[in-house]
């Protein structure tokens, strides 16, 4: 919904705590009704926020769109406020790998609801794993647009940022993995930037199957895949 906002009362909410770090676009701040607020750090003459009209428990889709009353510019927008821990440096050691396969399969049949939406900044950032819930949540929407049959690429970059939270989840030592030649093939795509829609489960797969042989016995955790 569009919401006029007074300046007075952007600059009382630009002086309370932030939620989390200031990013690109703008700086965010929970509301009391557990809402989150994002303010761009300027009033933004072009700026678009879409999708307003859609609700997903795991998507944090723009509520209210503000705009500034005197200028009548872009201000920011509220979100639902969803729970986890940024993915920018990996998982939990102690997380399962078929939960984590799990979560992306689930996330991956939400993305297929929303395939005319292109998804831009779908990255480490802005996913966020509820390891109470076991889910994957999305955040910071603002810069999504209409584009027709977006699934493929948004699929493809879901793919290659879950490949990296989990090389980001152990001391990589490539030179051994490099030695498997289904995972070697796969790290050139990943290291070429080469997406595939099916990178990530082919990865996870094949290094599991991996590491259990190299252990002899089956691996369990991103703990597990240490070696």
């Amino acid at each position: 919904m569009k919401v006029w906002i007074e300046s007075d009362t952007l600059s009382k909410i630009r002086k309370k705590d932030k939620l989390g770090k200031p990013g690109k676009e703008g700086v965010c701040y929970l509301l009391p009704d557990n809402k989150v607020i994002k303010l761009f750090h300027g009033l933004e003459k072009k700026k678009k926020v879409y999708f307003d009209c859609l609700s997903n428990p795991q998507i944090a889709f723009p509520i209210d769109v503000l705009y500034d009353r005197e200028s009548k510019l872009t201000a920011g927008y509220t979100m639902n406020y969803l729970q986890g821990e940024s993915l920018l440096d990996g998982f939990k050691e102690d997380i399962s790998i078929q939960e984590i396969k799990n979560a992306y399969l689930n996330m991956r049949l939400i993305l297929l609801k929303y395939k005319d939406i292109y998804m831009d900044d779908l990255c480490l950032e802005n996913l966020l794993y509820d390891y109470e819930n076991k889910k994957i949540n999305i955040i910071d929407t603002s810069r999504w647009f209409k584009e027709n049959d977006a699934f493929v690429e948004n699929i493809e970059n879901f793919n290659w940022q879950m490949m990296t939270a989990i090389l980001y989840s152990f001391r990589v030592n490539y030179t051994k993995l490099k030695q498997n030649k289904e995972l070697n093939e796969i790290l050139k795509q990943y290291e070429n930037h080469i997406h595939d829609i099916s990178m990530f489960l082919n990865f996870i797969n094949v290094l599991e199957r991996y590491v259990s042989e190299e252990r002899q016995e089956k691996v369990k955790t991103i703990r597990d895949l240490k070696i």
